[in-house]
């Protein structure tokens, strides 16, 4: 008996605990529902947006003071943007002060390279080469920076080998917040000056023989010449008489090789003719001409004797850039075959000079003096000596006679 109402007292404590936490909760969720009711009354707004405003307020005080301090800063970021957009357009490349030459990679191929600098490295440039009067475009061309105050542009020869003068313009533009382009022209038409060459500098490599069935004629030129150009060249070959000029050219006195050429120009020839020059792909350094065809024979070479080249890049209307050379070289006869020739250039292991000072005479036209005869009148040497055999003789025959006398007078 006493264990059945202890039991049941217990039982009564345990369910009286359980209603009293019960009830402690639903008043809670009354009150928050009120609460909530309240606030739907006065902000007279629909219970989606009710809920939101529930949500910021049950993450905290902290939860939207971060809210806030977010909003604020993505002001201040569309500020910065503002900002920076502002920075890369006052930030465009100075090229007032550029140092833009033209530099040769190799034989036929320049570049430019333009220092004195300082690029965007969030800017893009491209680059237009054009004639005078042509208006610069935007074309999918890109310079190649190799710092931050230099650039080049690659392979210009198609440019520098047109006969019409050349100008550079830079286009630089950058990506706005926007995702659109923006940019100008900072460098707008600067003239390209062109490389030139003349008299022996002209040729890189030169080669003219007959040592087999076919000719052998190479003349490769230093000019810019792009891939794929073919262009008319006109040659000229001819034996120098003038010793003077070879003397000149050997003592390396100054204008001795313009006296070439300009004495190749009027000069015999031995041949003369316009062929095509070509560059055929980016495996030939340079351009110029390389056929098998014999342009002469041997029958038309003096063995030792000296020979001008004179070569002409010709303008073809103004479409390129003209360019004329002068070198010589000295030719060499085969004696085992009635054929065979090869003309050494000057400079190569096989050209050799002559000693001009004791060579043969210089044909200038005129009539040279003997330095062996003596000035003025020499005395006619055999008369007189007849003339004073004479008198030795009739000397003799006086005194002779005169002593005969004396001895029959006496």
């Amino acid at each position: 008996m006493k264990k059945s109402l202890i039991l049941g007292i217990i039982l009564f404590l345990i369910v009286a605990v359980s209603f009293n936490t019960v009830y402690a909760e639903t008043d809670n969720i009354t009150d928050t529902e009120k609460t909530i009711a309240d606030l739907k009354d006065k902000l007279e707004v629909d219970d989606e947006s009710l809920n939101d405003v529930t949500d910021v307020t049950a993450n905290g005080d902290d939860t939207l003071e971060s809210d806030e301090q977010d909003e604020s800063n993505n002001q201040t970021d569309g500020t910065q943007d503002d900002n920076n957009q502002t920075n890369l357009e006052e930030e465009m490349t100075d090229f007032s002060n550029a140092k833009i030459e033209v530099v040769k990679e190799n034989v036929s191929n320049y570049n430019i390279n333009i220092t004195n600098i300082n690029l965007n490295k969030n800017h893009f440039y491209r680059y237009f080469i054009g004639g005078e009067n042509d208006e610069p475009e935007v074309i999918s061309e890109n310079t190649t920076s190799n710092n931050n105050t230099s650039m080049s542009i690659l392979k210009i020869s198609k440019y520098l080998e047109l006969g019409p003068e050349q100008y550079l313009s830079i286009y630089e533009y950058y990506i706005n917040s926007n995702g659109q382009t923006e940019g100008k022209w900072v460098l707008n038409k600067v003239k390209i000056e062109k490389p030139e060459s003349k008299y022996t500098d002209l040729f890189y490599s030169t080669i003219i023989n007959k040592l087999d069935a076919n000719g052998n004629c190479q003349i490769l030129f230093t000019v810019p010449w792009a891939e794929g150009t073919t262009r008319k060249v006109t040659i000229k070959v001819g034996r120098i008489s003038d010793n003077n000029i070879l003397k000149d050219i050997k003592d390396g006195k100054n204008g001795s090789f313009a006296n070439l050429l300009t004495y190749a120009k009027s000069a015999n020839s031995i041949y003369s003719g316009t062929l095509d020059g070509t560059r055929p792909d980016s495996s030939f350094v340079a351009g110029g001409i390389i056929t098998d065809d014999v342009l002469f024979t041997k029958s038309q070479l003096t063995n030792n004797a000296y020979y001008y080249l004179y070569a002409v890049l010709e303008d073809e209307n103004g479409k390129y850039q003209k360019s004329e050379g002068i070198t010589l070289a000295q030719a060499s006869t085969s004696n085992l075959n009635d054929d065979y020739y090869s003309l050494f250039f000057y400079g190569s292991d096989n050209f050799n000079w002559e000693n001009f000072d004791e060579g043969e005479p210089v044909d200038t036209g005129k009539k040279e003096e003997d330095n062996t005869v003596a000035p003025g009148k020499i005395p006619q040497t055999g008369v007189s000596l007849g003339i004073i055999l004479s008198l030795v003789i009739v000397s003799v025959l006086s005194i002779i006679f005169y002593n005969k006398y004396r001895k029959y007078n006496f």
